[in-house]
């Protein structure tokens, strides 16, 4: 049972889901090892922050335990609504978000036992239980190990996605297929632009989490061009600027990690894009100028009540 953990001594309901879902886990022989992540192990947590539960569980008992993942949600409290996230795809229900009374959120993470090896991320982890003594070993090799850099495969991976992305959001546009463009244009956001932010600042990708303060100022600024509305000029507008921002980041990261991207390609795209655009702007007519209403002239009788 937690007793030294006094980034919950702020948040008794938080502490309370914790407990209990310990004391279901705590004689369970198939599952020699639980640890905390997530901001009330190693952060600044506050009203919102998760209960990041990870549940070591032997391999052989791992189906059995997996199976039974709503039941032990439920042994923590009353739980309002649970899912597996969609995110981890097919065969990977290895995680259970449940949101209890508060509301408090929890996350069940199941990881196979064979899999647990020393990684920078479990440095920042409190081990709750650990029956054997392996959880610990693992923990204490983790400190000291930093993220490793992107390979040269996988910058050329997101460069090669980037680019088919773009194609393929200029020809929704084209087809004023706008809410298919919208969404695109937020993949090659989310995908692209913002992992190559946090490589070009010398931090790991978390995504979106802390942007405002991972990314400076002027970087934010030029992300925020790439919102657009589902508006013909304004897709186009941010795919612009999304094209704009990535090459000009690209750059630096392949300069800072020593790797060489063939851009023809790119360019090839791009001016393909820029051509197309201008042609349809050549034929589309221009929008007419509002006329304005005729003015109607005021009849002798209206003049003369007037004055």
């Amino acid at each position: 049972m937690p007793v030294a953990l006094p980034a919950f001594a702020a948040w008794p309901e938080h502490y309370r889901v914790l407990t209990a879902a310990l004391a279901h886990f705590e004689a369970d022989k198939r599952v020699p090892g639980v640890m905390l992540g997530g901001s009330f192990a190693g952060g600044r947590p506050d009203f919102y922050s998760d209960v990041d539960l990870y549940l070591i569980v032997r391999d052989g008992d791992f189906a059995a335990v997996l199976a039974e993942k709503e039941r032990a949600a439920a042994a923590a409290g009353r739980v309002l609504t649970g899912f597996i996230p969609d995110h981890l795809g097919p065969g990977g229900d290895e995680m259970y978000i449940a949101v209890y009374d508060g509301p408090i959120h929890a996350d069940f993470n199941y990881v196979r036992r064979s899999t647990l090896k020393p990684h920078w991320k479990l440095a920042a982890r409190a081990v709750l239980k650990d029956a054997d003594g392996g959880l610990e070993a693992v923990v204490r090799a983790s400190r000291g190990l930093t993220p490793q850099p992107p390979s040269p495969e996988s910058l050329n991976v997101i460069h090669n996605k980037f680019w088919t992305w773009c194609w393929y959001v200029f020809g929704k546009i084209a087809r004023g297929e706008l809410w298919e463009a919208l969404g695109a244009v937020h993949t090659i956001r989310t995908l692209a632009l913002v992992p190559m932010i946090a490589w070009d600042a010398g931090l790991q990708p978390e995504g979106y989490r802390r942007l405002e303060s991972r990314a400076d100022e002027r970087l934010r600024g030029r992300l925020a061009m790439t919102v657009p509305s589902p508006e013909t000029v304004s897709l186009y507008a941010a795919l612009q600027a999304e094209i704009e921002l990535f090459g000009e980041i690209q750059d630096r990261v392949c300069r800072r990690f020593g790797v060489a991207v063939d851009d023809a390609a790119g360019r090839e795209i791009s001016h393909a894009i820029h051509k197309a655009w201008q042609a349809a702007q050549a034929i589309t007519p221009a929008p007419r100028a509002p006329r304005r209403p005729a003015r109607r002239r005021a009849s002798g009788r209206e003049t003369r009540r007037r004055s």
